[in-house]
């Protein structure tokens, strides 16, 4: 987060930018647009956009001349702009990932205020056509009852099982392997062996320590239930989903 955040903060450079525009009606508006949208902050243009005459047959050592020898930062090749199939190639050398999503969230603006403008629609009616459905999401409980559908229920509790679970095994795992090593390098194992078969003394250390992360998943459960009973209105989705990961467990160790 703090290279991001010291990116945005920097002062951003010019750049050079030539576009391959083969039906030459975009050259101009791309340049008009991105000087109206695209400033520093002490206001100087932040792209310079060229038009860059070409032909099909030279077009692919053109784009790897112009870019190699930097006479421009970046190349455009726009691609069927009229259809609703546009493509625009981006060749670079050096721009970063922020600066492309940048340059790509731009061009999408810059096309879809052109085909508004090509159909002849007032701003409202632009707006109208960017405006998002809102979903609202019910569901029926096991008294028939509809209740919303709560989005910790459906994508946090899922996870923070997930990764309860995986911090059982790695921390089990992690006990088993240091006791193994330390019994080993202290000679305590030879000992035991001399009086336990080896399969029974692993298979002891395994189940121990298999118990041992399923109280720790309980205890954390058990945990994740009180806290969820304060917190969330409709506790049957919440019950059904502990069952659900309970009902996995035993599965698991079955």
């Amino acid at each position: 987060m703090l290279p991001q955040y010291l990116a945005q903060k920097q002062e951003q450079q010019s750049k050079r930018i030539g576009v391959l525009d083969l039906s030459g009606k975009h050259s101009e508006a791309l340049k008009d647009y991105f000087k109206k949208n695209l400033l520093t902050k002490s206001g100087e243009i932040t792209y310079h956009i060229n038009e860059v005459p070409f032909s099909r047959d030279n077009k692919k050592v053109l784009i790897k001349e112009l870019v190699a020898n930097g006479a421009f930062d970046a190349l455009f090749d726009l691609h069927h702009m009229e259809s609703d199939s546009a493509v625009i190639d981006i060749y670079h050398q050096n721009l970063g990932v922020e600066e492309l999503s940048r340059i790509q969230k731009q061009l999408n603006h810059y096309l879809l205020i052109s085909r508004i403008a090509e159909m002849g629609l007032s701003g409202k009616e632009a707006l109208l056509l960017q405006k998002q459905i809102r979903f609202r999401e019910y569901e029926l409980n096991e008294a028939g009852e509809i209740s919303a559908v709560n989005p910790v229920i459906r994508y946090i509790l899922p996870f923070m099982f997930l990764f309860v679970l995986v911090m059982g095994i790695i921390s089990s795992a992690q006990s088993l392997v240091s006791s193994v090593i330390e019994e080993r390098s202290n000679r305590i194992v030879e000992i035991i062996l001399s009086s336990v078969p080896a399969k029974d003394l692993m298979g002891g250390k395994i189940a121990g320590m298999g118990l041992l992360g399923l109280t720790q998943i309980g205890f954390y459960m058990l945990i994740i239930l009180g806290v969820g009973g304060y917190g969330l209105p409709d506790m049957s989705a919440f019950k059904r989903l502990i069952l659900q990961k309970l009902a996995g467990i035993l599965f698991f160790l079955c």
